[in-house]
């Protein structure tokens, strides 16, 4: 018995009208309804979760585009993200697969391994949600833990990596914290918290791997350092600035 068939056998689907090697599942109707598309070879799967209330015109445009670079999303190692995506109601314009070790889905529940090992995960998203140099255990922490994939209406969650150092008044001091990757709450507390000591540094890396490092000082404020430029901000603008920098690389 083929792969496929198999996969037919643990998890009942239908066909997507008009749009080869996509299935529905054929479940009751719920918050969430996954979908899948067979890789040409059918050795391999992507599995889409899309909230009942998406929009079945942009579902369909999303299948068909990633059927179209279905063979460019299988290089996911462990995401990847292939930009051009236009949807009519939401803003994503990318698709992002994930790694099967990485997504770590089971749909048939452990009955059979070998096909569980084979379903890549597969959403709508924008291309600042993906460096290309993700561990696998980075990938798998924001796929399960920061990305709502499932709400096509979310706002971007981009890639960031942060390190940061500082020093307090009474000279408690942390010297480098070193570089992890966070989301933009994370940053907003790190930036709060180099703000409320005598003198500290943010240094920021997006998912094009540009840095830009942030200084603080008690007299001084703000200096935002993007290359060889130096500027002195207000606190309220580094948010903003952030965000230009980690979603558009600017």
């Amino acid at each position: 018995m083929s792969i496929l068939a198999r996969f037919h056998q643990h998890v009942p689907m239908v066909p997507v009208p008009g749009i080869q090697h996509a299935w529905a599942v054929d479940a009751p109707v719920v918050e969430v309804r996954r979908y899948y598309l067979a890789r040409p070879d059918g050795q391999a799967f992507f599995q889409i979760n899309a909230r009942t209330s998406t929009d079945e015109g942009d579902l369909r445009r999303f299948l068909r585009f990633a059927q179209k670079h279905v063979l460019d999303l299988s290089e996911a190692v462990p995401m990847v993200a292939v930009g051009g995506l236009r949807l009519e109601h939401y803003g994503c314009d990318s698709a992002i697969a994930v790694l099967p070790a990485a997504a770590d889905f089971t749909p048939t529940v452990g009955r059979d391994p070998q096909i569980d090992s084979r379903i890549y995960g597969l959403f709508p998203g924008w291309q600042c949600e993906v460096s290309g140099t993700e561990s696998e255990l980075a990938a798998c922490y924001r796929f399960r833990r920061r990305i709502d994939y499932p709400n096509w209406e979310r706002d971007p969650q981009p890639y960031i990596r942060m390190a940061y150092g500082y020093r307090d008044a009474d000279g408690n001091s942390l010297a480098d914290s070193g570089l992890s990757t966070v989301d933009m709450s994370d940053s907003t507390s790190i930036i709060k918290r180099v703000s409320e000591a005598e003198s500290g540094w943010v240094r920021c890396e997006n998912y094009t791997g540009k840095t830009v490092r942030i200084s603080f000082d008690r007299r001084l404020g703000f200096i935002w350092g993007a290359g060889d430029a130096e500027i002195p901000v207000e606190p309220g603008e580094i948010r903003s600035r952030l965000w230009s920098f980690t979603t558009t690389g600017r």
